[in-house]
């Protein structure tokens, strides 16, 4: 009995000083850019981006369920189009049931040509099913370099 008192004291003593970070699944380096920019802001103008490390909110839309070898990120409120978020050469996956929690992104932006069999992998996974895929496609894409998953699942935006 007595073990069990200490072993929820501890318990009690570890939840009062648990940072509120240790509620957020980490993959990848530590976040390290201040300014978040907002996903809105990639998509209309990706030129001011290329190339360039960014940091952006929001909630995960898609997850590949196969292999976890990305994500869709689309903005909090479901306004715009969503960002495939991957990890160069899949150094780190994520999980394949993530899709619908909150998640923070730091990596590289850039924008690729994809091929419409790749788009329409994405898509299976995608809340845009349905949406015609062309022969080719523009993808607005960020090569993770940290990954941060809420813990608790929000309501994913319904495309708009």
């Amino acid at each position: 009995m007595r073990t069990r008192q200490i072993a929820i004291i501890i318990l009690l003593i570890e939840m009062t000083f648990t940072p509120v970070d240790a509620q957020w699944k980490h993959i990848g380096r530590d976040l390290k850019i201040e300014e978040t920019t907002h996903i809105t802001e990639l998509t209309e103008h990706p030129e001011k981006y290329f190339n360039r490390d960014v940091k952006i909110e929001g909630i995960i839309a898609s997850a590949c369920t196969n292999e976890g070898c990305f994500i869709e990120v689309v903005s909090k409120d479901g306004t715009g189009e969503g960002i495939v978020v991957n990890f160069p050469e899949l150094v780190h996956k994520f999980p394949t049931d993530c899709a619908g929690y909150e998640v923070v992104v730091e990596g590289m932006f850039y924008q690729k040509i994809y091929p419409e069999s790749r788009v329409l992998h994405w898509q299976g996974h995608s809340f845009r099913k349905g949406i015609k895929v062309p022969e080719f496609s523009l993808i607005k894409c960020i090569h993770a370099k940290g990954v941060s998953i809420g813990e608790v699942k929000a309501t994913a935006p319904k495309p708009g």
